[in-house]
């Protein structure tokens, strides 16, 4: 057996053997050798080149035959050295061809490995990769590029540069025809959008190369990657930049570049912006969350967007406020847009299975026609001739802002224009809300106590805490002063925790002194709904030591109807502790007389508006309504604003149980002589006007009784 890598040579040494001993057979008989025959072993050996393959084989076989021939000589020796040298000529021959057949070979294979690595990293590559070969038609693809096409890689052999990604064209565009063929020979990066057959788009990064070889080029590779979801993630971070996540409108950034635009277009109408703010927001995230919240800006959006023009710009600034930039002819032009954005949010709205109103409050800036004499915006919010121009929109939205924090203070659910006196405002009130948070740190706020008497008895029946600053340099200042302040940031929260708190400690005291007394405390909007009331109630009543009994909460009846299901659970919660509940400013808000049959609410405290005029035959028929109402209800009455002797006297006549005002002590510091001889001057101020009233005050020293 030959073996396998010995074939060629030894075939092409048998040959050169043949050839030589054929030429020795025929120059044997000739004395001399003729020319003619020198012929014959070129013949030969051409004839085993085209055989074989292996020129440098035949070649050794051709020496060995001319080698022969040449001699010229027949005698017998050198016949005999001939057929010697032709023999060692051959094995030189054989061991030449088994030595490059085992090069080529092991090239053959170490090629093939190489081939073969290559293609399975092409094969598990993240892109689609396709060879074109010179003509340009594809003839080879890796199964990710049918992936990313939708085609089965197979049918993908043969076609050409441009047929392999179906572009999705816009409208009016055409496909890159044959002229754009001969750029595709070159090196090529581009994004095409390809029509996926299931009809999805994906965005497509097409890049490749040319392919060369020692003759020119070969051919062509083309990687295709989908970044389809790498472009959705940048649309949607720049979306995120200009738009709002939560209603999809424009934010402030956004809202800011197009107000700097409209007012460096110097057109001849004019510009307003309104910024709106929702009235009690923070109160539906802390009664319904956060969701629910979100919900409700959402629907709020959208009916911002029914109510004003296409080409105004309606944004949401971030939390509850937002912002809308329109053209304006004058003053009451904007005016009218925000009274159409008032009535159209009090169309109600549904958030979480619950039915309310979203009312707000609406600030307006104003830059109107331009001046004759400047070619820009004239800026009319009250300083007349200030001119506007690029740079100046974050002025006039801060501005807006301003009108917007007077339009709450002057009752909400309504708009105002700005005047320069309130970026004055402003100023003040940011000032106080910060020294406020440093004054909770610095233990400046104090309470003070008025008394509530049993106009029946004369007994003290409790008394309801009012906070006050002791401040370092405008001295006491009332809440009127810091409360809107606070009660819009926020910060109402922790002020009404720590007077809960220091609340709840002094009547502790009093009752460890045998002076037991009610006291009650006012909660905010935002604290009747926030989520840990409940609890921060029980550990301030823990913590103090209070019997539940001794605590009566006051809250509001705008507070109850911002969200009465929510408010209804909580003062439930409360009712179970053991703690009174009291309804302040009875008769100002929207409590039906269905709603205030199933609320825990043990008191119920008159508006002292109904005490102003009581002349007014009206405001005797609905205090004695009033009182009648929580009588079949097993409620309590406080009649507050009790100034003048007369009004005194009117709640007796009516049969009022309880009553507070300055007429029967003013709110003083937590002293109990102090509190004691405020309460006897007032009842003896009075005089023959209480009738039959005996005031018994618990003091230290025991009881003060007096007849007048």
């Amino acid at each position: 057996m030959i073996p396998a890598g010995l074939h060629e040579p030894v075939v092409v040494c048998a040959v050169a053997y043949l050839v030589g001993v054929t030429c020795l057979d025929i120059v044997s008989g000739h004395e001399r050798v003729p020319l003619g025959l020198l012929v014959l072993p070129v013949l030969v050996t051409a004839i085993t080149v085209s055989v074989v393959r292996t020129a440098t084989l035949a070649a050794l076989a051709s020496a060995a035959g001319l080698a022969i021939v040449a001699t010229g000589s027949t005698a017998p020796d050198s016949m005999v050295a001939a057929r010697v040298a032709l023999l060692v000529l051959g094995s030189a021959a054989c061991i030449l061809g088994a030595s490059r057949g085992a090069l080529a070979r092991s090239r053959s294979r170490e090629t093939e490995a190489h081939e073969q690595r290559y293609r399975a990293i092409l094969e598990t590559a993240d892109e689609g990769v396709a060879v074109f070969g010179r003509d340009g038609a594809l003839v080879w693809a890796n199964a990710r590029l049918g992936e990313v096409l939708g085609v089965a890689p197979g049918d993908l052999i043969g076609r050409r540069v441009d047929e392999v990604v179906t572009e999705a064209l816009p409208p009016g565009r055409t496909r890159r025809g044959a002229d754009d063929r001969g750029r595709e020979q070159g090196t090529v990066r581009r994004e095409v959008p390809h029509r996926h057959p299931d009809g999805r788009i994906v965005d497509l990064l097409v890049s490749g190369r040319p392919l060369s070889d020692d003759g020119g080029t070969a051919g062509m590779v083309r990687f295709y990657t989908d970044v389809t979801d790498r472009r959705r993630t940048e649309r949607e971070l720049q979306r995120l930049s200009l738009f709002d996540p939560v209603t999809g409108l424009a934010n402030r950034a956004l809202f800011l570049d197009r107000l700097e635009h409209e007012l460096a277009r110097r057109s001849r109408t004019g510009l307003a912006v309104l910024v709106l703010d929702l009235d009690r927001f923070r109160a539906v995230n802390d009664s319904v969350g956060h969701r629910s919240g979100d919900q409700l800006l959402t629907q709020v959006g959208r009916r911002l967007l029914q109510t004003v023009r296409p080409f105004d710009t309606v944004a949401r600034l971030g939390g509850d406020e937002f912002a809308l930039l329109c053209p304006v002819v004058d003053d009451a032009d904007a005016e009218a847009v925000a009274r159409r954005l008032l009535d159209a949010l009090l169309e109600p709205v549904t958030v979480a299975g619950l039915e309310m109103s979203a009312s707000a409050s609406i600030g307006i800036a104003l830059a109107l026609a331009p001046s004759s004499d400047t070619g820009g915006m004239v800026d009319r919010s009250g300083s007349g001739e200030a001119v506007l121009g690029t740079g100046h929109g974050d002025r006039q939205l801060r501005e807006a802002e301003a009108a917007m924090h007077a339009a709450k203070q002057r009752g909400r659910a309504c708009f105002e224009v700005y005047q320069p006196s309130m970026g004055e405002q402003a100023s003040d009130q940011l000032r106080v809300l910060s020294e406020l948070r440093g004054a909770l740190a610095r233990d400046e706020l104090l309470l003070h106590y008025q008394p509530i008497f049993a106009l029946d008895t004369g007994a003290m029946h409790g008394v309801e805490c009012l906070v006050r600053w002791q401040h370092p340099e405008r001295g006491l200042l009332l809440p009127c002063d810091f409360l809107p302040a606070a009660e819009e940031s926020g910060l109402i929260l922790e002020l009404g925790l720590w007077v809960l708190r220091a609340a709840t400690r002094q009547a502790a005291r009093w009752q460890e002194t045998g002076n037991a007394t009610n006291i009650s405390v006012n909660l905010s909007v935002r604290q009747l709904l926030h989520p840990t009331l409940v609890e921060d109630v029980r550990a301030a009543l823990a913590d103090a030591g209070l019997a539940p009994g001794r605590l009566t909460l006051e809250v509001t009846e705008s507070a109850l109807i911002t969200d009465l299901a929510a408010a209804s659970v909580v003062l439930d919660e409360l009712h179970g502790l053991g703690i009174r509940l009291s309804l302040d400013d009875f008769g100002t808000g929207y409590c039906s007389l269905t709603y205030l049959r199933h609320l825990a609410v043990d008191e119920l405290k008159l508006d002292r508006s109904f005490l102003v005029d009581l002349d007014d035959s009206t405001s005797h028929a609905v205090i004695r309504a009033a009182i009648d109402m929580a009588r079949a209800l097993g409620m309590s009455v406080v009649g507050e604003g009790v100034e003048r002797p007369e009004q005194l006297a009117a709640l007796q006549q009516l049969g009022c149980g309880l009553g507070q005002g300055f007429l029967l002590g003013r709110p003083e510091a937590a002293d109990d002589l102090s509190l004691l001889r405020s309460a006897v001057a007032a009842l003896n101020n009075a005089g023959d006007r209480l009738v039959r009233l005996r005031p018994h005050i618990p003091t230290r020293r025991g009881t003060i009784a007096r007849q007048t």
